[in-house]
């Protein structure tokens, strides 16, 4: 029996259906092979998101923050979900280990980061 021809060759990606475009995709336009592959990091607000399918904290698309990998590659072991790695320089995409610096949890990092503040009348943060 001769399988059916999913590709109709006329110079452009038409498919007899659905079924056999989803398979050519998968074949074909998988992450590295698809145009816009951009090696499996991206940036969002200034930081960088790498592809870690086997990261047990891993977002549902796959994707683990950089400066969070490498404090866990520096300390050889998984951070836990509500500690909280600061960039020191405050550039968000400079996760050289000597910039990052590990809380406990966010409440730490609050205090760290805010305790040359003080309140104004308002309830504001204001520089001593």
């Amino acid at each position: 029996m001769m399988a059916l021809q999913s590709r109709i060759n006329d110079g452009r990606d038409k498919f007899c259906s659905k079924k056999c475009l989803s398979l050519w995709m998968s074949n074909n336009k998988s992450e590295s092979k698809h145009p816009n592959w951009k090696g499996g990091k991206y940036k969002v607000s200034g930081y960088v998101y790498v592809l870690s399918k086997n990261h047990p904290h891993k977002s549902l698309d796959g994707y683990v923050l950089e400066h969070r990998l490498e404090m866990e590659k520096y300390l050889n072991r998984f951070l836990l979900p509500a500690e909280v790695v600061h960039h020191i320089n405050g550039i968000r995409d400079d996760n050289r280990v000597e910039n990052l610096e590990l809380y406990q949890d966010n409440s730490q990092h609050f205090k760290e980061e805010h305790q040359h503040f003080t309140r104004n009348s308002y309830g504001r943060f204001v520089s001593i």
